[in-house]
C-alpha cells in the first residue's frame, strides 16, 4: 500500500501574509466615492490583485458596471458584500486625500502583493510536484 503523503500548509499561511486589508480597502473605497478613477485605473489592476474577498467582489462588480456604462454607489454594489454591516462603514469613511501619484503608488502596492502570492502559489506547486514524482 503507497504511503499517503501530507500536503504542507505553508503556502497559504504565506499567502494570507502578502496583503494588505488597507491598500485594498483604500483603494475600493475611492472607487466607490470617486467613480472617476476607473477610467485611469481600468485594465491596469484585476481582480485577481485582490486578496480580500469582499474586495474582490466589490470590484468585479465595479468593472462590469464601467463596462455597461454605468454608474455605482455603495447602494449598487451592497450585494456584493459577505458581510455588509463590517464593509459599508470602511467604505463610507472619507478617502484619504491622495494625488494622482500617492494613488499610483497603491494600485503598485497592490499588484506587488498580488505578484507575490503567484509566486508563493507557484513555487509550491512546483515544490509539490516534484515531491509527488519521488
Amino acid at each position: 500500500m503507497k504511503e499517503q503523503k501530507q500536503k504542507n500548509t505553508w503556502p497559504s499561511m504565506e499567502i494570507a501574509r502578502v496583503k494588505d486589508d488597507e491598500i485594498e480597502k483604500e483603494i475600493i473605497s475611492r472607487l466607490v466615492n470617486e467613480p472617476s478613477l476607473m477610467t485611469e485605473i481600468y485594465g491596469k489592476i484585476s481582480q485577481s490583485d485582490f486578496y480580500d474577498l469582499n474586495c474582490k467582489k466589490i470590484y468585479q462588480a465595479i468593472c462590469e458596471l464601467y463596462e455597461k456604462g454605468k454608474t455605482w454607489d455603495l447602494i449598487s454594489i451592497r450585494s456584493c458584500f459577505t458581510d455588509p454591516s463590517k464593509y459599508t462603514s470602511d467604505l463610507l469613511r472619507t478617502p484619504q486625500t491622495l494625488g494622482v501619484a500617492q494613488f499610483q503608488l497603491l494600485l503598485e502596492g497592490l499588484h506587488r502583493k498580488s505578484l507575490q502570492r503567484r509566486v508563493y502559489t507557484f513555487t509550491y506547486d512546483i515544490t509539490q510536484t516534484i515531491f509527488d514524482n519521488e
